[in-house]
């Protein structure tokens, strides 16, 4: 068969591309703002990732988990003193926050809860948190403050 022009997918699902990433040592590396999917495939499994912040700041951990399933997630620093997690029950997303230092290695694991597992992939994301905030102050006719509204956003 001859191949005349390049073919792409992009509707792949490589459920153990991030093995073997059963223990920190062997930490797949992640970047921001990309949501990595896989599975827990097994009772024992356990997957570790690790990420250097360029910036010191607040990070947000978000981990989707399958429906019907209770996955926790932990941060550590490093030097592997657990800094943050999020254990919500069943079918319920983590969503944690944690500051970082810019150059310094941190370390996610994604565990099954009392050995959870299942053929369904969970999402892992790494974002900047950003919050922001805008303030409108309502003045009468003399200029007296008389109230004001307040919005503040975080991505």
């Amino acid at each position: 068969m001859e191949w005349s022009a390049w073919s792409y997918r992009n509707d792949l699902n490589m459920e153990h591309s991030f093995e073997e990433n059963d223990e920190a040592s062997e930490a797949f590396p992640i970047a921001y703002q990309t949501t990595y999917t896989t599975v827990i495939s097994s009772a024992t499994d356990l997957d570790w990732y690790k990420y250097t912040p360029t910036s010191s700041g607040i990070d947000r951990v978000t981990l989707t988990v399958p429906t019907g399933k209770n996955y926790d997630v932990f941060v550590f620093d490093s030097t592997m003193k657990q800094i943050a997690a999020g254990s919500n029950g069943t079918g319920v997303n983590e969503n944690i926050i944690f500051e970082v230092n810019a150059g310094q290695v941190y370390y996610i694991e994604v565990v099954g809860v009392g050995g959870q597992f299942s053929t369904l992939t969970y999402g892992l994301t790494v974002n900047k948190l950003s919050i922001s905030s805008t303030t409108t102050y309502q003045y009468d006719s003399n200029g007296n403050i008389t109230g004001k509204t307040t919005v503040t956003t975080r991505q």
